[in-house]
């Protein structure tokens, strides 16, 4: 696998089984168990970037998030008085009030 910037260590709950078959074929290969599971993780992820089917989710997750994105835009150029792009948002006045004594 590439490096792209670092690794994020998760945890995997295994079937014992399972676990047992891919530390065999870690040994098998002369590996580790990290190899084989990232491995496992790249054909997984290659079969899915090919795959019309997830394909077709992803395109529609992408056209969903673009009407959230619009909704909320619309909602923050209703509370602004009808903001264009490139308007900034005014930010509140950073006066504090004095504490009484």
């Amino acid at each position: 696998m590439q490096d792209q910037g670092g690794y994020k260590t998760i945890g995997v709950r295994l079937d014992m089984e399972v676990h047992a078959q891919l530390t065999a074929l870690a040994r098998i290969e002369g590996g580790t168990l990290t190899a084989e599971i990232e491995a496992a993780i790249a054909e997984y992820l290659e079969r899915k970037r090919t795959d019309p089917a997830t394909a077709a989710k992803a395109e529609a997750l992408l056209a969903e998030f673009d009407r959230n994105t619009q909704a909320q835009r619309d909602a923050i150029a209703g509370l602004f008085g009808g903001m264009t792009e490139g308007t900034t948002v005014p930010l509140p006045s950073s006066r504090r009030t004095p504490k009484s004594e």
